[in-house]
């Protein structure tokens, strides 16, 4: 903050692992929010892919969302 003199600070925090709460001990507030969503990996590929179609043989890994915080240094 001090070094690059920044107007503030944004992170995402993943849900599946942490609710943010050292974060929001640390002043940063909730600014947005993504709900569960889908991630589709091709097993044949062995890679995430876009888009979940009838030629790739993929499994559907549900994520539980994610939140946007941001650290207001100046206001």
């Amino acid at each position: 903050i001090i070094q690059y003199q920044v107007d503030d600070v944004m992170t995402y925090i993943d849900k599946d692992w942490s609710e943010g709460g050292s974060f929001i001990k640390l002043g940063f507030d909730v600014v947005g929010e993504k709900n569960v969503f889908a991630h589709y990996f091709d097993v044949e590929k062995q890679q995430f892919v876009d888009v979940l179609n009838k030629n790739n043989n993929c499994i559907t890994i549900y994520k539980s969302g994610l939140l946007k915080l941001l650290f207001r240094v100046k206001e």
